[in-house]
């Protein structure tokens, strides 16, 4: 069986729940290049990955999803605001200088679940424009790539996502 996962890099988007009710937690993660079969819980046979593969035998695996534009920004976008790249206008080379608006922030799955009393939070690259600050109960977006070593003693992006990503 064949589980896939969603692509963007370093990209983790955690929905947390702000009051204890039945309604469950949330956790979407995208990370660039990821092919179906990469994961410990997706069959790879040697891939080590027990806090993703528990998460996954725990929680809910999408099994069979598509990228309509395989390039990370325009997938990011198609996948918050639902709407495919001709809808949007985010195509790779033809997005520079566009940020998505009050108005199509409004309208994506995130602010829909906020208003449901959700808290929601974003670590990672955002890349689909300014960074809306007061969108996110907490916000560790960031333009760009990001550095995986900002000095030679620094912690690596990873970790500092992942730590991120832990105290949403």
């Amino acid at each position: 069986m064949k589980y896939w996962f969603f692509a963007v890099a370093h990209f983790w988007l955690a929905i947390q729940i702000s009051t204890a009710d039945t309604r469950p937690n949330i956790i979407l993660f995208l990370c660039d290049d990821l092919r179906a079969d990469a994961l410990g819980c997706t069959g790879h046979p040697w891939a080590l990955t027990p806090n993703i593969d528990q998460l996954a035998a725990q929680g809910t695996v999408i099994e069979n999803a598509f990228a309509t534009t395989a390039i990370c920004v325009t997938s990011r976008c198609n996948i918050l605001t639902g709407q495919h790249a001709a809808k949007t206008g985010w195509r790779f080379g033809e997005f520079k200088g566009m940020t998505l608006t009050e108005q199509e922030l409004r309208r994506t799955y995130l602010s829909k679940l906020k208003l449901e009393g959700y808290r929601v939070g974003y670590v990672g690259k955002w890349h689909v424009g300014n960074v809306p600050d007061a969108f996110f109960d907490d916000n560790y977006a960031f333009e760009g790539q990001g550095q995986f070593l900002s000095a030679p003693d620094a912690e690596h992006l990873t970790s500092q996502l992942a730590n991120h990503a832990e105290n949403v």
